[in-house]
């Protein structure tokens, strides 16, 4: 189900969202559980079907909330996570852990 706004952020907006990213967007930074609940909030749709909009992931154990706003068109689905992705990956490369 989704409905229809403008993107927006919500919940814990920290350095909480990358251990969440680097879990794979499926273990609670507050309390740990694997019960990770999406509701996607589509701002908009491209005449191509591409669309934006909002992501909000809850811990249905503890309540927990964060956010990450997505694009169907950009490189990285969830855009945010974009630079993310490059140092993990310059991480690698030099012997790092990223």
């Amino acid at each position: 189900m989704a409905s229809v706004g403008s993107q927006f952020s919500t919940g814990d907006q920290g350095d909480n969202r990358r251990a969440f990213w680097r879990s794979g967007y499926s273990l609670c930074c507050k309390c740990g559980a694997k019960a990770i609940e999406s509701k996607d909030h589509v701002a908009g749709c491209r005449h191509n079907g591409d669309a934006y909009g909002t992501t909000v992931f809850t811990c249905k154990e503890c309540n927990w909330t964060t956010s990450f706003q997505y694009d169907d068109a950009a490189e990285t689905y969830y855009y945010e996570t974009s630079r993310w992705r490059q140092e993990a990956a310059e991480a690698r490369r030099s012997g790092q852990t990223g």
